[in-house]
């Protein structure tokens, strides 16, 4: 094999670390795309659950009863919001309580609420909660929404999320995701 004098001879060690390196910058650079692009868990310790916001929600407010998420800015025809609540539950039946959230009259800036059956969902960790979707009008913009409880040691964790109508489709899968990452951790 000839050599050339503008290319230098390498030998098949530093040839494979030069490779290896090229491979390591490039997945570090991947990796901090796939980061930015995968939502952190949310903690709120206080309140005893996480859950996974849907992608690029990031404005949250916490306190020891719960923690309302969100986009940083809200859409312009709609709302999109999680709010995660913890109490005390006398009974451990989610389809129950859930009948009962649905049975109630709408009030405030609610208008024309309409509840779909509620269906068993199953958490990532494998425990069992019930969903139920909706629809409603909310200060004169439609909107769509799920409510999922589940019920753990003598207590309910309700997740209510609502999001532009228009949206609903295009952000189901993603909204179905962070529903089912929820943790109870006490």
């Amino acid at each position: 094999m000839s050599s050339s004098p503008w290319l230098p001879q390498l030998s098949w060690r530093t040839a494979t670390a030069a490779l290896l390196a090229v491979a390591a910058l490039i997945a570090w650079g991947l990796g901090d795309e796939l980061a930015a692009r995968v939502p952190a868990e949310h903690v709120n310790g206080t309140a005893g659950f996480a859950i996974t916001p849907p992608a690029g929600w990031t404005s949250r407010t916490d306190d020891a009863e719960g923690s309302r998420i969100g986009p940083p800015e809200q859409p312009e025809q709609g709302f999109a919001w999680m709010v995660v609540t913890t109490r005390f539950a006398a009974g451990d039946s989610a389809s129950l309580l859930l009948t009962e959230i649905m049975a109630r009259e709408a009030g405030g800036p609610i208008r024309d609420l309409r509840w779909f059956p509620p269906r068993p969902f199953t958490l990532a960790d494998g425990s069992e909660a019930v969903l139920a979707e909706f629809d409603q009008r909310m200060h004169g913009r439609k909107v769509s929404g799920w409510t999922l409880i589940t019920v753990r040691n003598a207590r309910m964790i309700q997740v209510s999320l609502v999001a532009p109508e228009y949206a609903r489709e295009a952000w189901v899968e993603g909204i179905e995701a962070s529903l089912r990452s929820l943790r109870v951790l006490r």
